[in-house]
């Protein structure tokens, strides 16, 4: 079952999960230095999990990117079922998106804490 078409598409999966990867390694760093920015301006008490994503963002954020995308080519080289390898790739894709979504959300959370406090 792990013809050439099969190979060919699980290599074009795993180089566009590494395409997207990165371009959520860039948006996610510009997201992070606007909100910190705005923080600052802001003068807010952070929780500890938003205060830790802004403090940690220059080593966790390469780091996890990083590691996935690595992960992602070793993966296509060391398996050799390629369903699998497709199946492990979506996966990893899944994994990040939903990283960055909880990111987001952390680094969101001071604002709507505040958009509560004055809709009371």
């Amino acid at each position: 079952m792990n013809n050439k078409p099969v190979q060919i598409v699980a290599w074009a999966w795993s180089v566009l999960a590494c395409a997207y990867f990165a371009w959520a390694y860039f948006d996610l760093t510009g997201f992070t230095k606007t909100l910190s920015e705005l923080y600052a301006g802001l003068d807010l008490q952070l929780p500890l999990s938003a205060r830790f994503v802004l403090a940690m963002r220059v080593y966790v954020y390469p780091l996890f990117f990083g590691s996935a995308a690595m992960i992602v080519v070793v993966k296509e080289i060391i398996m050799r079922d390629k369903i699998v390898s497709l199946v492990t790739t979506l996966a990893a894709m899944v994994g990040v998106f939903a990283t960055v979504g909880w990111i987001k959300i952390t680094l969101y959370s001071p604002i709507i804490g505040l958009a509560e406090k004055l809709n009371k």
